[in-house]
């Protein structure tokens, strides 16, 4: 399948498109749903792909680690741009992602719902991880006549175990989640078969209740459609009729761990799906990620460090961009120009000082010479008739020689005047913006130490606050704000993310909703840390 040779080793490393075309054998594009985004994101067909990193989002973490592992190709489930967009500029989350995979010459590619109606598909990769035997698919795909292809699988359980115990056995086997481990039904009550959706399972409903089995491992739940009736149920009694009261219900979620998870979610405080079903009470421990914590105080307090960061990059934007920055320097280009033109002119005006000198000390010389003959024609000593004839005729050229010189002495001072008008003007303007120049400095200076002055200010009442920020937050924070282009906590406003301007789906919302208040959480689009406060919306 290659072309290339790797130095040093006798394998031939294959191409981008090759690597793509083995990827849609496994899971071809056209077995995606109609509204999805599968493909390739970005990617040069020609370039060599020694190291592929598989990933489920392509967030700049994901990105980063990549970059980090020296991969040439990023394969992740979710789509980088589900609904499209109309900008990759670099200073969105997402278009960050795009420049740096593209400055880094990695390709993204994005195997989605083709993913999960393969065989092997997602649904697979899920139920072996619990060591469920996968009988046939939940929702066949009517293309596939071996049946094997379609959405979730129908599985069984090697032994029976209870609702309580399967749901122990997910969160043993599944690495925790943003949302956690979420039960609803009866928890002494024998599973025998489990329907299983690696996706989001609400569409699946009534496919699970037709399948008869005795529990649903759903690793997202969006909100259905309104069910039965003619005014609108809520999602938990929508959910109640769709799938049948018989059936425990397991989320799992389908993200690594990004956000708290609290064991307690999985008791009677935590959410219950429908109100058919009562929560299971799951004893500990269990094996969970590590998990970030923070009081809502300090969470509150992180906002006021965030407002206090911005302040300083105000300043820090404004001491820079102060106008006298900008008055300063084309007055220093100004005066470097007319530093030139002084030089030019003061070196014209010495040249002419030389030459005058020089025609002046030929004048000279010719004057002297002239004399001398004079002297001796006026003395009589010359009495030959041809040496006085030549004596008149060389006092003849001597004078119209001196004639010439004086001219070139008067051209060579007035060239010398115009140069020192010149000079004097020069040095005058030179003078004048040197000392435009010293009262934007001092304009200058003044401004930035008032900035100056009012940066140490928010800088030591930030030392204050971030000091009785827990330091796991804090770093978490200062890590965002520098991947996030200076924020990394934002305020949850009217179910707004403030950081990337974003509202959250009704999905999202409940996910807050249902979260602990001491769960630090993150904005699913932008990956800022999400701070409730009571205009939130919720």
């Amino acid at each position: 399948m290659g072309h290339g040779h790797k130095a040093g080793s006798l394998l031939f490393v294959p191409r981008l498109s090759e690597v793509i075309a083995a990827l849609d054998a496994l899971w071809p594009p056209a077995s995606a749903e109609d509204w999805d985004a599968v493909g390739t994101v970005c990617g040069d067909p020609d370039q060599e792909v020694s190291r592929v990193l598989f990933a489920v989002d392509p967030v700049q973490e994901i990105v980063d680690e990549a970059v980090k592992l020296d991969a040439d190709l990023l394969v992740t489930h979710h789509p980088l741009y589900l609904r499209g967009t109309t900008s990759v500029a670099a200073s969105t989350f997402k278009g960050r992602v795009v420049h740096t995979l593209i400055k880094n010459d990695i390709a993204l590619h994005v195997a989605h719902t083709n993913a999960d109606r393969a065989d092997p598909g997602v649904s697979d990769a899920l139920a072996g991880a619990l060591d469920l035997r996968v009988v046939r698919p939940l929702v066949p795909d009517p293309t596939d006549a071996d049946g094997r292809r379609g959405l979730g699988r129908v599985c069984e359980l090697d032994h029976p175990l209870t609702v309580r115990e399967f749901a122990a056995r997910t969160a043993e086997r599944l690495p925790a989640t943003a949302q956690g481990i979420r039960v609803a039904g009866d928890p002494e009550a024998l599973v025998r078969s489990v329907a299983v959706s690696g996706g989001s399972g609400d569409s699946l409903f009534a496919d699970v209740r037709a399948a008869g089995v005795d529990a649903f491992l759903t690793a997202d739940l969006a909100p259905p459609p309104g069910v039965g009736g003619p005014r609108p149920q809520s999602p938990r009694a929508a959910r109640r009729g769709a799938l049948g009261h018989r059936v425990a219900l397991v989320r799992a979620g389908r993200r690594p761990a990004r956000r708290d998870f609290r064991p307690s979610r999985l008791g009677p405080a935590g959410p219950c799906l429908e109100d058919g079903h009562r929560p299971v009470e799951l004893p500990l421990p269990f094996t969970w990620s590590p998990q970030l914590n923070a009081a809502p105080a300090d969470q509150i307090r992180l906002l006021d460090v965030q407002s206090l960061d911005a302040r300083l990059q105000q300043l820090a934007h404004k001491r820079r961009s102060l106008p006298e920055h900008a008055e300063i320097e084309s007055l220093t280009k100004d005066l470097t120009q007319l530093r030139d033109l002084l030089v030019a002119s003061q070196t014209e005006e010495s040249d002419c000082s030389r030459e005058q000198t020089k025609a002046e000390q030929d004048v000279d010389q010719v004057r002297q010479r002239a004399s001398r003959d004079q002297q001796r024609l006026d003395s009589g000593a010359v009495t030959s008739p041809k040496d006085l004839e030549n004596l008149q005729r060389e006092i003849a050229s001597l004078a119209k020689r001196q004639g010439d010189l004086e001219d070139v002495v008067l051209e060579i001072m007035e060239r010398r005047e115009s140069a020192q008008e010149r000079v004097a003007e020069l040095t005058e303007r030179v003078s004048s913006v040197q000392s435009k120049i010293d009262d934007a400095t001092a304009r200058r200076d003044a401004a930035q130490e008032s900035l100056d002055g009012e940066a140490a200010s928010a800088t030591k009442e930030r030392e204050v606050i971030a000091g009785s920020v827990p330091a796991d937050l804090l770093k978490l924070y200062e890590k965002l704000r520098e991947q996030q282009g200076g924020v990394g906590a934002a305020r949850l406003y009217q179910r707004r993310c403030e950081g990337c301007r974003l509202e959250l789906n009704i999905t999202e919302v409940n996910d807050v909703k249902a979260a602990s208040p001491d769960t630090v959480l993150r904005c699913e689009n932008c990956r800022r840390i999400l701070i409730r406060t009571s205009e939130s919306g919720l």
